[in-house]
Order: structure tokens, then sequence, then C-alpha cells
């Protein structure tokens, strides 16, 4: 009866020694997942951070191409209403020429 005791609790400490073993490689393991899903989780911070600089460049790109295309209709207009404006005031000579 003395030996089965003995061997019970030899037993049971080794159970329980297997157990700790188990805890400890369980939280090793969870421990190193937690350091990749956080570099994984730093990387795709950092592809949100370029893209929004991308996007913000390609927005900046776009206002100053919007605001030259606009100077250069406002300037193209102006010119051709300057052009306009010439024309007229020649054929209005001529017909003054002509008339005389």
């Amino acid at each position: 009866m003395l030996l089965e005791i003995k061997d019970e609790g030899r037993n049971e400490f080794e159970s329980m020694i297997i157990e700790y073993h188990q805890s400890m490689f369980e939280g090793e393991l969870k421990e190193e997942e937690t350091k990749i899903l956080n570099e994984e989780l730093q990387m795709e911070l950092r592809k949100i951070k370029d893209l929004q600089r991308a996007k913000a460049e390609a927005t900046k790109r776009k206002t100053e191409l919007l605001e030259a295309m606009s100077c250069s209709n406002s300037c193209f207009s102006d010119k051709v209403e300057e052009d306009l404006h010439n024309i007229r005031i020649s054929v209005m000579e001529l017909n003054s020429l002509l008339d005389q």
C-alpha cells in the first residue's frame, strides 16, 4: 500500500511537471505569436502611411494640374477674346476704307 501511494505520488508529480512544461510552452508560443502579429501590424501601418502619402501627393498634383488647366483655359480665352477684338477692329477699318 505504501508502494502504491508512492507510485501515485510519482505519477502525480510527473503529471504536474508535464503540465508545467506544457503551460510554459503554450505561454511562449502565445508570446511569439503576439510578436509576429505585432510585426505584421506594424508593416500594415507603414503600408497605410505610404498609401496616405501617395494619395496626398496625387491629390496635390491633381489640384496643381486643375489650376494649371484653369489658368491655361482662362489665358486661352483671354487670347481668343483679344484676337476677336482685333479682328473686329480690322474689319471695321476695312469697311471704313471701302466706304471711302
